[in-house]
């Protein structure tokens, strides 16, 4: 059998690409989803920072860091650059998904 589904929502992350990429390199982008009620547990990532942008999320998803400063990334088309280099993670308390669009930036000017 083949699976069909026709992406309605590629053409917004083709335009993110082609605006990000006149100032930036982009690398990796990932769709990443943290259901209700679930969290990830503290960790450290291999890149210092890392680019999100909310794309579904409600009033109780957060990231907090090891230190203990919580931040809300709200779904208002900003990107939002995040250290991942410090302990973290994500949790979503609500009754929805949070889904963010995550990034890799690295200036233009390294070769």
């Amino acid at each position: 059998k083949i699976f069909k589904i026709k992406l309605f929502f590629i053409p917004y992350y083709a335009e993110i690409y082609k605006a990000l990429s006149q100032k930036f390199r982009v690398g990796r982008m990932r769709l990443a989803l943290l259901p209700p009620r679930q969290c990830y547990s503290m960790h450290i990532d291999a890149s210092l920072y890392r680019y999100h942008i909310a794309v579904t999320t409600n009033k109780f998803c957060f990231i907090t860091y090891y230190e203990g400063e919580m931040l809300h990334i709200p779904a208002d088309g900003f990107v939002y650059k995040m250290n991942t280099r410090l302990r973290h993670s994500a949790f979503n308390g609500g009754q929805s998904d949070r889904i963010h669009l995550l990034l890799e930036l690295m200036p233009k000017n390294l070769e």
